[in-house]
C-alpha cells in the first residue's frame, strides 16, 4: 500500500457561494458555510465540495479509457462506496489564512417554465469576494490501484468552478495540487 499526501489550494477567481443550507433569518436567503471560533464566524470550504467535484472527474476520465463498469469499480475502490468499502482518499476542509472579504449578491429569481422573473423574489445571497484556502489530501494506494495515481491528479486539476450560481458567474477557481510526501 502506497500513502501519498498532497497540500491542496484553491484561489478564488470570482466569487463564490457554496451555501450552508441552514435559514439564519434576516434579510439574506442563503449564507456561505462558516465555522465559529470564539466569537468570529470564519468561512472555510468543505471537503466534501472538492472530493465530489474530484471523484465526478475522476470517474469521467477512467470512462474514457476503460468503459462504465471499470471506472465505478475502480472509482469506488478509492473514493468507498454502499456497504463495507470505506474511502481511500481523505480531504481536509480547505481553509484561509488571510482576512477573507464577503459580500451580498442580490437577483431576481426566474420561473424556468416562463422564462420570465417571478413577483416578490428578490434573492440575496452571500459570497466570497477573494482568498486562497489550503488543505490537505491523503490517499491510501494499494498495489492495484498505484497505476490511477496520475489520473487521479488530473481530476484535482480539472476543476474549474466550486458551489453554486455558477450560470450568475460565481464560482471560478484555480486548484494548485503539490505532493507533500509519500510512504510506500
Amino acid at each position: 500500500m502506497k500513502k501519498i499526501k498532497y497540500n491542496l489550494e484553491v484561489e478564488i477567481l470570482t466569487p463564490l457561494h457554496i451555501s450552508n443550507g441552514v435559514e439564519e433569518g434576516g434579510y439574506i436567503d442563503s449564507y456561505i458555510v462558516k465555522e465559529v471560533k470564539g466569537k468570529e464566524k470564519i468561512p472555510y470550504i468543505p471537503a466534501s465540495s472538492i472530493k465530489g467535484k474530484v471523484r465526478d472527474n475522476f470517474y469521467t476520465i477512467l470512462n474514457t479509457y476503460y468503459g462504465k463498469d471499470k471506472a465505478e469499480n475502480i472509482t469506488n475502490s478509492i473514493f468507498g462506496s454502499e456497504g463495507y468499502n470505506p474511502s481511500k482518499i481523505y480531504f481536509e476542509d480547505l481553509r484561509c489564512e488571510d482576512n477573507v472579504k464577503t459580500s451580498i449578491r442580490f437577483g431576481n429569481a426566474i420561473d424556468r417554465y416562463t422564462k420570465h422573473t417571478k413577483d416578490r423574489a428578490l434573492k440575496c445571497i452571500e459570497v466570497l469576494e477573494n482568498g486562497k484556502f489550503l488543505g490537505t489530501v491523503t490517499v491510501f494506494l494499494q498495489d492495484d490501484l498505484v497505476e490511477y495515481k496520475d489520473y487521479l491528479e488530473m481530476a484535482f486539476k480539472m476543476i474549474e468552478s466550486l458551489g453554486g450560481n455558477k450560470s450568475r458567474g460565481l464560482g471560478r477557481v484555480k486548484i494548485s495540487l503539490e505532493k507533500r510526501e509519500a510512504d510506500v
